[in-house]
């Protein structure tokens, strides 16, 4: 199995440090969250909370994933770097391209592009972009990333974006996984006809049993074979290897933990922990190592 861990609500002074001991623990990879600001009071509702209320406050810091993954590939060696996830239809499709494509010719074979549609309108609004086709567009938008990423002339005509003689460089020397999040069935939907892996919490086990289900459902009327798919998924009750095991049989490729979070719980899984207590170094390095000790028969480093 491999093991990401999420950085989510992790003071971004420990980043570094907690990356290079991820790195020499065989941890397989780092996943970054990704909002570009807090509204103060937002129309928009939270879509995975009762009342609506987002279970962070406005004080959390969300860094720039790509400029923070950057920064921790120059100082690991092997350790990769996706997005948990990446509100890409709120962006420029080139400017994104971009931005990752950069990275992966820097970082050959480190980086993944987590998507998924966003819920917040504001971020949509105020960085221009069209929050009412954010599904459509990013339909679109996985398949002109993957046409720039090539490095030849390309051209594309569909509803959303229209051009041709367009060539992007540096190009990654192999292909980005894309990875697409959301529990909607357009985002099922999305993951098994247009990507490499689905990404997400799996809020307990029989609904993780049933979005596995619905998945591979998906990936069959897509006439796609399963084994070449991820899912990456934070699941409950990884405990054992016997645990982890049982999710592998189940069709997870890849685990997302957060031990610092989960340690005061008595479990090892990541979930939205909130913003408050400050975060000690010493304690978030000491429960990554625990974590692997404990599950190291699992550790499949890459």
């Amino acid at each position: 199995m491999r093991f990401w861990t999420s950085m989510v609500y992790a003071p971004v002074e420990h980043y570094l440090p907690v990356a290079e001991a991820l790195d020499e623990l065989g941890y397989e990879g780092v996943l970054l969250a990704d909002h570009l600001f807090s509204v103060r009071e937002t129309v928009s509702p939270y879509p995975y909370s009762a009342d609506g209320t987002p279970p962070w406050p406005g004080a959390v810091p969300f860094p720039d994933v790509w400029v923070t993954a950057a920064a921790l590939a120059a100082r690991t060696r092997r350790l990769r770097f996706g997005s948990a996830v990446y509100i890409a239809p709120a962006r420029d499709v080139f400017g994104l391209a971009k931005q990752v494509g950069t990275l992966a010719a820097l970082a050959p074979d480190r980086v993944a592009l987590g998507v998924g549609v966003g819920w917040m309108r504001e971020e949509f609004d105020l960085t221009g972009q069209a929050f009412g086709t954010r599904g459509r567009r990013l339909d679109e938008m996985i398949d002109v990333m993957r046409a720039l990423w090539a490095g030849d002339w390309t051209e594309y005509h569909g509803r959303h974006y229209d051009f041709t003689g367009v060539r992007m460089l540096p190009a990654p020397a192999s292909p980005v996984p894309l990875w697409c999040g959301g529990y909607s069935r357009p985002a099922l939907r999305r993951a098994a006809a247009l990507c490499d892996g689905w990404i997400g919490v799996f809020p307990d086990a029989d609904r993780g049993r049933q979005i596995v289900t619905a998945l591979r459902e998906q990936l069959d009327e897509h006439g796609r074979d399963p084994a070449g798919f991820r899912i990456v998924a934070s699941v409950p009750a990884l405990g054992s290897v016997e645990a982890v095991e049982e999710w592998e049989q189940l069709g997870v490729t890849d685990v997302i933990v957060q031990p610092w979070a989960s340690s005061a719980r008595g479990d090892s899984t990541e979930r939205h922990v909130g913003g408050g207590a400050a975060l000690d170094l010493s304690t978030m390095v000491s429960a990554v190592e625990s974590f692997a000790a404990r599950l190291a028969p699992a550790f499949q480093p890459s």
